[in-house]
């Protein structure tokens, strides 16, 4: 979770995580939903 490795999980640490997480969590629901 620490990105830049500094022991501290900041709050540019969460989110550069969960943005690309977000997005992708996204588009899989799309694509599940475009196939089912």
């Amino acid at each position: 979770m620490d990105m830049d490795n500094d022991g501290i999980i900041s709050f540019d640490d969460v989110k550069r995580v969960l943005t690309p997480e977000c997005d992708s969590m996204r588009l899989f629901k799309e694509a599940h939903l475009l196939h089912s």
